[in-house]
């Protein structure tokens, strides 16, 4: 239902006459239909990060998984910095209303904050991946002799391996060097 009456609100409201990509709001914040379009997308912009941020404090709080937990957490604060957006361009609706100009916060402040939230959300959601990332850049090293002792044994084998990983291609790529030794074990 929401994104119809917003599509409604904005086919009615007075805004075809130019792109706004950066100042919608604030060259429109004196049409009543065009504020209320952007409040209903405000809220449920808003609505939804309030959503994200509730639901990763929970479940990051009933984790036993630290990494887990503390990317949750980032997630949250994440969430929170970019509920500055919404509060911005809000702010910056309001202040017109009162005649001050406060489109500075509309067209820097609030996408910045926007951008950081977006950022920290981006590096939370990355957070757990951390230990499985250590863990395949760890069994890379530890088979880097192997791997080296293994390719003068057929060194068109070591170098044409084609592998979705780096790890799965060493892996491979051992393999067929020891397959290609087999003929000479007892």
């Amino acid at each position: 239902a929401e994104p119809l009456f917003r599509s409604v609100m904005f086919a009615v409201a007075d805004v075809h006459d130019a792109s706004h990509p950066l100042d919608f709001d604030a060259r429109y914040a004196l049409d009543p239909v065009a504020v209320c379009f952007q409040l209903v997308w405000w809220s449920a912009y808003s609505t939804a990060l309030v959503r994200i941020a509730r639901v990763s404090r929970r479940v990051g709080r009933a984790s036993q998984l630290p990494w887990l937990r503390t990317g949750l957490a980032v997630v949250a604060v994440g969430c929170v910095v970019a509920l500055g957006y919404a509060l911005g361009k809000a702010t910056q609706v309001v202040a017109a209303w009162f005649g001050a100009d406060l489109t500075w916060v509309s067209t820097a402040l609030a996408p910045g904050l926007a951008t950081l939230g977006a950022m920290t959300m981006a590096v939370g959601w990355s957070v757990p991946l951390v230990p499985r990332w250590t863990l395949r850049l760890r069994a890379i090293r530890d088979l880097r002799p192997l791997h080296a002792a293994l390719r003068p044994v057929a060194p068109a084998l070591a170098g044409n391996t084609p592998a979705v990983t780096p790890l799965y291609r060493r892996l491979i790529t051992i393999n067929d060097l020891l397959r290609a030794l087999r003929p000479h074990h007892d």
